[in-house]
């Protein structure tokens, strides 16, 4: 009698590698998005155009405004969406033994990525021969006050920078 094969009735899985190589150029600016956004479509000539939906996270009630431009016809888009959200935050005072809402609010800061706290703003870019030339041109935009080059290798979680 010869020995039975053992069938494996388990599905094969179904690995997704979410992963894409992109560079962002990380912004500090006092500039609020829409400003900014008019002022590098007029600095390296682009028609960045806010989208219908916004940067959502299931966890949190936030929503982080994106801006999209196709440079070339059969490229990827580039993106620039801000790292921050301001939520307004109702205030509250324990007293004697009682807690009292208060009248003033009070706003807190949450990051889209907050390993990168220290930028304001980002433009995420597919092609690496645009970083340096949109790096020479935000140079001259007198509002923005600094600007880096980030690899997605330094991004937590880029899943979450996964737009389309």
């Amino acid at each position: 009698m010869s020995p039975k094969k053992a069938i494996n009735r388990r599905p094969e899985r179904l690995i997704i590698d979410f992963t894409e190589t992109f560079w962002l150029i990380g912004i500090r600016s006092e500039l609020e998005i829409f400003e900014l956004v008019y002022h590098i479509n007029l600095s390296i000539n682009s028609k960045f155009k806010r989208t219908d939906q916004d940067i959502l996270l299931a966890d949190q009630n936030y929503a982080w405004p994106i801006y999209k431009w196709q440079p070339f016809e059969n490229s990827k888009p580039e993106y620039i969406f801000s790292n921050w959200f301001e939520s307004i935050q109702k205030a509250s005072r324990y007293s004697l033994g009682f807690l009292k809402e208060l009248d003033t609010p009070w706003f807190k800061k949450v990051y889209l990525l907050p390993e990168l706290n220290h930028m304001d703003y980002f433009i995420k870019l597919y092609i690496h021969d645009r970083v340096k030339l949109l790096m020479d041109q935000i140079n001259e935009i007198g509002a923005i006050f600094f600007h880096v080059v980030i690899s997605s290798e330094q991004v937590k979680n880029p899943e979450i920078l996964i737009f389309d």
